[in-house]
């Protein structure tokens, strides 16, 4: 029965969801990929029925950490990074009129001394700022757009336009306990 699809299943999780406190059957398609051990298809119409497949969010969300060739840019415990981004460095262009500051918020750390949390939603919170700066220094106040930039921004060299990133995990009570604890 279900219980021995659920054991065998490598790409599948069941359970109850706030709205469904009881899921709903398996589609007979659902059956089938889980026999198979392939990947399930789902329509819309089946999605948040008190199933999901773990694999898929794995992939796509991993904790927010610097990359193997830069060790050194982002503090592991914090989160913490702070950077520019040069025109060069971006594909393609950036429209001339896109000024401003841009903020997502967001699941960053998704796991501690190799645990991982069991749902997206688990994961500690990072902020990312991102700050966009006019194209000419004289269109808008650049103090005010890049307020509390670095200070290579703010000397006297030829003004060229640089993207500023930021980031930091959100410091809820958790997180802190969590920090403590190690």
């Amino acid at each position: 029965g279900r219980d021995n699809i659920i054991h065998n299943s490598k790409y599948c999780e069941f359970g109850a969801t706030y709205n469904r406190p009881t899921p709903l059957p398996l589609t007979s398609d659902f059956q089938e990929a889980l026999k198979l051990g392939t990947h399930p298809s789902e329509t819309q119409e089946e999605l948040g029925r008190g199933l999901f497949v773990t694999d898929d969010w794995r992939k796509a969300w991993h904790t927010y950490e610097s990359p193997s060739s830069d060790p050194e840019l982002i503090d592991p415990d914090t989160g913490f990074a702070e950077y520019e981004i040069s025109m060069d460095e971006i594909e393609g262009t950036l429209p001339e009129d896109l000024v401003g500051v841009l903020y997502r918020n967001g699941p960053g750390k998704f796991g501690v001394n190799g645990e991982r949390v069991a749902h997206t939603l688990d994961a500690d919170g990072l902020i990312l700022q991102i700050i966009i700066p006019p194209i000419e220094p004289e269109e808008c106040s650049i103090d005010t757009v890049m307020a509390n930039s670095k200070d290579s921004l703010k000397d006297e060299t030829p003004y060229e336009r640089k993207i500023l990133f930021r980031s930091k995990f959100v410091e809820t009570k958790a997180f802190a306990e969590e920090r403590r604890a190690n």
